[in-house]
């Protein structure tokens, strides 16, 4: 507890931000404050589930992701000035102690650590120990050891909800932590106090004394216990900052492996499998953090090591799969030496900034098996260009037929041609050919061009004259035709040839052209198929 409604007065400067704000930062926590939250979290259930020291687990084991290098303050004695208001909580007498000894003269009062409370705080020590996490033992009150550490720069921050934290000297303080999605932790500074209510540390003292906190004393005494007041906030007994105690928190501390299987297992019932799905990922993370922070540092200093030239290994071993997680891109890796972790998903951005090589690594590898998995395929033709394609196996026929004809002209075997000789002896082919598979159109029109008509052999009252030929079936029997002269004075005689002979009189070139030309609509028959 703290300072009467200085919550209140300061929520024109409180802030929310997002959770990864904690990333590679130093915390302190003052335990017994998150105990007490956990514990009206979860006091609708029964103490013997643990449920407060689960959500200490899961809380924990999200700041642990984010590099964030946790350590737990515990309270220690009263403090004096505080005896008279704990008594009072407590209902115990005011006079005189349990032991005889007069309060006001007294220093401090032990806590009782046999208490319920007690044994919660010890039980979350013995989960932090396991997880890497230290914990120093406060002297008298965990937020003034956990200001004197933030003051002195020994951390970033800390967490509490006791607001006498500021009164002892606190700079960056978090009251409270929200995780999930959109996770977040309120967090005051005191530079933003000092510039937006005109409070100093000095003046938030003198408040203290008269806004009716918990030091405040009687009236009759005023003088004397105000100077008191004072000397608790400004001169708080501690462990010094460059003490042995101090020192051995700010040591790293190993992750214990087996000792928190067997906490979860003896807490929680949990077996070692579900006890290394929720932390062994989480600590695979950390690391590599701690991996990117030593190659950060390294390009600041002006050191361009390779991957295989760092001192430390990379923990990853190599990219798996891309993966997109809660809408962030991700990726699936394997890992080295990780506690039996065979892979786990990390965020993409901390990928690139730790081991660029391996996504290029990865991305080479994805490109060659895309590459070799799907060979390049034909383009499918388009509607129109199947049309295209049917005008040319035609146009390609009429060629054929053609030449075919040329060939039959020359052994005196046409079959789709009309020779026409005028008489000057210039020979004038026409060719109008109409191919219908598997017959051949030929279509015999009378020529204004020449200025005559067909007499003799009557062709018929209208101006053309259409003659079918059948390829598959013997020619007919040879008729001759003669065209008459016209009725102008400008008279020409026109011979008509043959138009087929028998098949007697093909001639051998004939018969291989109708061959290929037979062949050639079978296989364009097959491919339309």
């Amino acid at each position: 507890m703290g300072v009467k409604n200085l919550w209140d007065i300061f929520e024109s400067c409180k802030k929310t931000l997002p959770l990864h704000h904690l990333q590679n930062k130093r915390v302190c926590i003052d335990l017994s404050c998150w105990m007490v939250q956990l514990q009206n979290v979860s006091k609708s259930h029964c103490l013997k589930e643990k449920n407060y020291l689960k959500n200490l687990f899961h809380r924990l084991r999200a700041l642990i992701a984010l590099n964030c290098s946790l350590i737990f303050v515990t309270d220690g004695s009263i403090p004096a000035i505080k005896i008279s208001t704990y008594r009072r909580r407590l209902n115990l007498p005011s006079e005189v102690s349990h032991d005889g000894i007069n309060p006001q003269k007294v220093s401090s009062l032990r806590r009782n650590m046999g208490s319920e409370f007690s044994c919660m705080i010890k039980e979350a020590k013995l989960l932090g120990m396991a997880l890497g996490i230290p914990c120093l033992d406060g002297i008298e009150e965990a937020e003034a050891q956990c200001a004197l550490l933030n003051s002195e720069k020994l951390c970033d921050g800390c967490f509490t909800s006791d607001s006498d934290v500021f009164l002892f000297g606190g700079r960056t303080v978090y009251r409270d932590i929200c995780l999930g999605d959109g996770g977040y932790v309120v967090c005051y500074e005191m530079a933003d106090i000092e510039k937006q209510l005109g409070f100093g540390r000095n003046s938030l003292v003198l408040s203290g004394c008269l806004v009716n906190s918990h030091e405040t004393v009687n009236t009759s005494q005023r003088d004397d216990q105000f100077l008191q007041v004072i000397d608790a906030f400004l001169n708080p007994k501690c462990h010094a900052a460059d003490s042995d105690a101090v020192h051995r928190v700010l040591a790293q501390h190993p992750f214990q492996h087996v000792n928190l299987q067997q906490i979860c297992g003896q807490f929680f019932e949990w077996p070692p499998e579900k006890t290394d799905k929720y932390i062994l990922p989480k600590i695979a993370e950390r690391d590599l953090r701690r991996f990117a922070n030593l190659r950060s540092t390294s390009l600041e200093l002006g050191l361009k090591l390779l991957l295989h030239e760092m001192p430390t290994k990379c923990p990853v071993s190599e990219i798996i799969k891309q993966r997109k997680v809660q809408g962030k891109e991700c990726y699936e890796v394997s890992w080295e030496e990780m506690h039996g972790l065979k892979t786990s998903v990390v965020p993409a951005d901390l990928l690139e900034s730790a081991c660029p090589e391996k996504i290029v690594e990865f991305e080479e590898r994805r490109a060659q098996k895309k590459k070799q998995n799907h060979p390049k395929a034909k383009p499918k033709k388009s509607r129109n260009m199947s049309c295209v394609d049917d005008d040319n196996i035609y146009q390609k026929l009429q060629n054929l037929l053609l030449d075919t004809e040329s060939g039959s002209n020359s052994a005196q075997c046409p079959l789709a041609t009309r020779a026409v000789i005028s008489a000057n002896a210039m020979p004038a082919r026409e060719a109008n050919p109409t191919i219908r598979d598997p017959l051949v159109h030929m279509k015999l029109e009378s020529s204004h061009h020449y200025g005559s008509s067909i007499s003799g052999h009557e062709v018929g009252q209208s101006a053309s004259q259409c003659e079918i030929i059948d390829l598959l079936s013997p020619s007919p029997q040879i008729r001759h035709r003669t065209v008459s002269e016209h009725e102008n004075g400008n008279v020409q005689r026109i011979d008509v040839i043959n138009l087929s002979d028998s098949e007697t009189e093909m001639s051998v070139e004939h018969e291989r052209k109708a061959r290929d030309l037979r062949s050639f609509i079978a296989t364009i028959k097959n491919d339309n198929s």
